[in-house]
């Protein structure tokens, strides 16, 4: 199963934390990253309002890097419960 690299925010344009400090979760999709996230209780009471940040490159100097950012609560709606 892929290893999906993320962090949480308030809003899309939030600055991202140094890569190791990114969090890891194991999933086959976004949206099943987001349901394990939900089942394990690793999402603040305020999830629904939140952004998902999915580390998708990293230059291999660590300096340059690029991320997908989703709306937390469009994945969840979408997830099978």
């Amino acid at each position: 199963m892929p290893l999906f690299r993320y962090y949480l925010s308030a809003s899309p344009g939030d600055i991202a934390p140094a890569t190791d400090f990114l969090d890891c979760i194991e999933g086959e999709c976004h949206a099943d990253v987001a349901e394990r996230l939900r089942r394990q209780g690793r999402l603040p009471a305020n999830s629904s309002s939140l952004w998902i940040h999915f580390l998708v490159w990293a230059h291999e100097d660590g300096c340059q890097r690029g991320f997908e950012s989703l709306p937390l609560a469009k994945l969840l709606n979408g997830a099978a419960h």
